[in-house]
């Protein structure tokens, strides 16, 4: 245990009298497994003192969980980061395309946890890497990490009711409506292991769109944002719309034509509440090279009347 690093620092709010343990479990929400590992590592405090989890809270008791050692999980593999935040709590990293974000059958290493593991492994302490969501291998752009595994629980019950959100954008085939929303769920195709698809029988799933810039038959630039989060939802969603993305041989139909080799789909911007300060957090990370470069092709082709 490092006495340097904090899990989390609160102050209980009252307004009655509560357990420690109680309040920890029902408000901060810790699991009763990692309450058990705290206990035996003596890592609870109250206003700065060691305590037992019967001890009884009173308002502006401030609680604080010390950070404890951690078995890392997966080697580490000193990579590229691109980190566009850190803070003691959480990490938001930019992933480029081609890389897989986590351990995968076919894929042992050269990911971004590996990258995430070599990183975390230079700290005070050993901590596991915690990815809140992932992205699909050709697809760029922010992925949140959670840092402990009590801010991970926070942050994972905020991506499931809805409270984080995602906004990519998107170079697709053809010009889709101006805006709207899709709304159709999605199952795994029984045909193609590899691929989903819209199916009555599927999980609901919504992508809410509006398009930014169009070129024609060509393709259009448009922003996309999740109101839930399956399996290749905007891939199959943009297939199922008539306008899959440029680039996806999965989903879509590329040929050698195509500006981009891979699908051209980017996590431009996350925006959530801070799991431990409150604060309003929002985070943008660029267009990558290859989709910045379609967008300045299709606009030259616009600018001399060949955007058709």
């Amino acid at each position: 245990m490092n006495s340097e690093v904090l899990w989390l620092k609160v102050t209980y709010p009252g307004p009655a009298p509560v357990k420690l343990a109680t309040f920890l479990r029902s408000t901060v929400g810790i699991s009763v497994t990692l309450l058990r590992k705290l206990k035996q590592a003596e890592a609870i405090f109250v206003n700065g003192l060691p305590q037992r989890v019967d001890y009884l809270l009173r308002p502006g008791d401030t609680v604080a969980i010390k950070a404890i050692d951690e078995e890392p999980g997966l080697p580490g593999e000193d990579l590229p980061l691109d980190i566009i935040y850190e803070d003691d709590y959480i990490l938001v990293v930019n992933k480029p395309a081609g890389m897989v974000a986590h351990p995968v059958k076919h894929y042992h290493n050269g990911t971004l946890a590996n990258a995430l593991a070599d990183y975390l492994s230079r700290g005070p302490i050993s901590r596991q890497v915690r990815l809140v969501h992932r992205l699909d291998k050709d697809t760029s752009g922010l992925v949140l990490v959670s840092l402990n595994p009590i801010v991970h629980q926070k942050l994972i019950a905020a991506l499931q009711t809805k409270q984080i959100r995602r906004i990519y954008w998107a170079l697709v085939a053809g010009t889709p409506p101006a805006a709207g929303t899709i709304d159709a769920p999605i199952a795994p195709d029984d045909e193609v292991s590899s691929r989903h698809k819209v199916a009555p029988h599927g999980r609901e799933a919504i992508t809410h769109f509006r398009t930014l810039r169009s070129w024609g038959r060509k393709a259009s630039l448009v922003e996309l944002e999740l109101e839930t989060g399956r399996t290749h939802q905007i891939r199959v969603h943009l297939a199922h719309l008539g306008h899959p993305l440029l680039g996806d041989s999965l989903y879509g139909h590329p040929t050698a034509k195509d500006p981009i080799n891979r699908q051209a789909l980017h996590a431009k911007q996350l925006s959530f509440v801070h799991p431990v300060s409150g604060e309003r957090i929002t985070l943008e990370a660029p267009l990558p090279a290859d989709m910045d470069r379609v967008i300045r092709l299709y606009d030259r082709l616009a600018e001399l009347g060949l955007a058709d």
